[in-house]
């Protein structure tokens, strides 16, 4: 696992995100959010999210963004680490 001081000097940010919302979410209703690593790019990553009723297979959102990795000493992107792709590799099979 990447180390604190590592991480806070690179982190992955939101670039793009477009959400559907599908079904009406009430305040106390049980839900469970599903994230998923859908695509892993050079310096980014495309995630899906659902949130569902707990114990349902059918969304009542979807999420899906872009996340790039963002060095905040320079403001620069940055490609993301091998220690992150086998992190997410490892967690998504």
């Amino acid at each position: 696992m990447a180390s604190w001081r590592f991480a806070k000097r690179q982190s992955a940010g939101g670039g793009e995100y477009k959400i559907d919302f599908i079904g009406q979410i009430l305040l106390g209703q049980p839900i469970e959010v599903l994230t998923r690593v859908v695509s892993l790019g050079n310096k980014s990553l495309k995630m899906t999210q659902w949130v569902i009723e707990q114990g349902a297979e059918e969304p009542l959102s979807v999420c899906e963004s872009v996340m790039a990795g963002f060095q905040r000493s320079t403001g620069t992107s940055f490609v993301l680490p091998d220690e992150w792709r086998e992190a997410i590799n490892g967690f998504e099979k």
